[in-house]
Formats: C-alpha cells, sequence, structure tokens
C-alpha cells in the first residue's frame, strides 16, 4: 500500500479521499505561510517571528501527515472488508440442500437449517 503524502484520490472510499483532501489543505497553508513570510506578504514578519513560524509549520505537516496516514488506513481497512466479502463461501441460505434431507438419519430438514434436529448431524 501507498503511503499517502499529499492528496490522494479512492476510488474504493468517499471518507478516505475527504480526509486526504483535508491533509492536503493543511500542506497548502504551509506553503501559503512559507512564501508569505520569504515575501513578506501582508506584512506577515511584523506579526510572527521566524521561531514562532517554524513550530507552526511543523505542527501544520504533522496534522497533514496524519490525516494522509488516516486516510490510507481507511481505505485499506474498506479494501480489506470489500475483498473478504467477496470470498465469502455461499451459505446453507444461499445454496440449500438438493434433497432436504439429513445424509446421516434420512429426517427431512428445512433450507436454512445447520445441524439436522433428530440426530444433530452438521449439515
Amino acid at each position: 500500500m501507498m503511503i499517502p503524502f499529499v492528496y490522494t484520490s479512492y476510488k474504493n472510499s468517499r471518507l478516505a479521499t475527504a480526509v486526504s483532501f483535508c491533509g492536503a489543505m493543511f500542506y497548502v497553508f504551509d506553503v501559503y505561510l512559507i512564501v508569505s513570510f520569504i515575501w513578506n506578504l501582508d506584512s506577515i514578519r511584523d506579526d510572527i517571528s521566524t521561531a514562532e513560524l517554524i513550530p507552526l509549520l511543523i505542527i501544520l505537516a504533522g496534522i497533514g501527515f496524519g490525516l494522509n496516514q488516516w486516510a490510507g488506513h481507511i481505505a485499506k481497512k474498506k479494501a480489506e472488508k470489500t475483498s473478504a466479502e467477496s470470498i465469502r463461501t455461499p451459505s446453507a441460505v444461499t445454496s440449500p440442500l438438493v434433497n432436504r434431507q439429513c445424509p446421516r438419519c434420512g429426517t427431512e430438514v428445512e433450507p436454512g437449517d445447520t445441524f439436522c434436529i433428530q440426530c444433530g448431524y452438521k449439515l
């Protein structure tokens, strides 16, 4: 599984895609702050110092990275759940017994029964 870093669109989970998008917005805000600070847009250097900016950038990048990791986890769990459901074998309800009798004692059984009511044989 790929480790998402910026933004990933997951085909199997809209929630994972939305969380990844939110994480990407933290990266965009990080870049905005860096560019604003370098070019002194909106006189940002008057409001925030380098000592305050660096921890803020680290925190924002960490939140973005954490959200993207969470999005990857959500998509992975969804993919595992989907594949497990597709592998599941048919149950007795979907494939009823042909003769509707217990193979051991011959007692008539219902299509949804798991055990014979007479002898307890697992159907």
